[in-house]
C-alpha cells in the first residue's frame, strides 16, 4: 500500500524555501557589505596579531633553552662560574632565568663558594611561588649551602620549612639531611627524633 502526498495549491505557490534564504542572506550580504568587509578584516588582524605574538613567545623559548644548553656544557667541561654569569644577563625574566640562577648557584655549590650559592639560591626562592619546582629546588639548594658553610641553624630553619610545605617531592632525602645538620650541630636528641 503506498502513501501519497497531497499538495495544495497554496504550497505550489510558495517560493522554495532554500531559494528564499539564500537570496535572504545575499540581500543581507549586498546591503551590509561594508560592515561585513570591516568585521572580516578586523578578525583576520586579530589572528595575525596573536599568530605573531604566539611565534615571537616560542623563538624567545627556543633561544633561553638553548642558552642553558651553552650553559650546561660549560658547566659539565669544568670551566670558570665566572663564564656561566656572563649568561645571566642575555636570559629575559621567568622560569629560564630562574633555572640559569639555580644551575649557577649549583655551580658555586661545587666550587665550595657557598656564601654565593646561598645568594643565588635566595633570589630563586624568593622570586618563585611555594610549590614551584624551581622554589623547591631552590629551598633544598638552600639547605644544603647553609649545611656545607657551616651554618647548622639556617640549615635546619630551611629544612623545617620544607618539611612543613611538604610540597617537595624527596622528602625522605630532606628528613635525612635534617638529622645530618642536627648530628654536625651535636643534637644527639633531635638525631634520634628525626630518624
Amino acid at each position: 500500500m503506498s502513501s501519497h502526498i497531497k499538495f495544495s495549491r497554496k504550497n505550489l505557490k510558495e517560493p522554495d524555501q532554500f531559494v528564499s534564504m539564500t537570496a535572504r542572506f545575499f540581500e543581507f550580504f549586498k546591503h551590509n557589505e561594508r560592515a561585513l568587509i570591516v568585521l572580516a578584516a578586523a578578525v583576520v588582524a586579530v589572528i595575525g596579531v596573536v599568530w605573531a605574538v604566539e611565534y615571537n613567545r616560542r623563538v624567545q623559548e627556543l633561544r633561553m633553552e638553548g642558552l642553558l644548553f651553552e650553559m650546561k656544557t660549560i658547566r659539565e667541561e669544568g670551566e670558570d662560574v665566572g663564564k656561566l654569569k656572563e649568561f645571566l644577563d642575555r636570559f629575559g625574566e621567568g622560569v629560564h632565568k630562574h633555572r640559569a640562577r639555580l644551575m649557577i648557584a649549583d655551580a658555586f655549590y661545587r666550587s665550595g663558594q657557598y656564601g654565593e650559592a646561598v645568594k643565588l639560591y635566595s633570589e630563586v626562592a624568593g622570586g618563585t611561588r611555594a610549590g614551584e619546582i624551581n622554589h623547591d629546588a631552590a629551598q633544598a639548594g638552600l639547605g644544603y649551602s647553609y649545611e656545607a658553610g657551616k651554618e647548622y641553624k639556617k640549615a635546619i630553619e630551611t629544612y623545617k620549612s620544607i618539611i612543613d610545605r611538604g610540597a617537595t617531592s624527596s622528602l625522605f632525602d630532606v628528613y635525612l639531611s635534617l638529622a645530618r645538620v642536627y648530628e654536625d650541630d651535636k643534637d644527639n636528641k633531635n638525631v634520634l627524633l628525626i630518624l
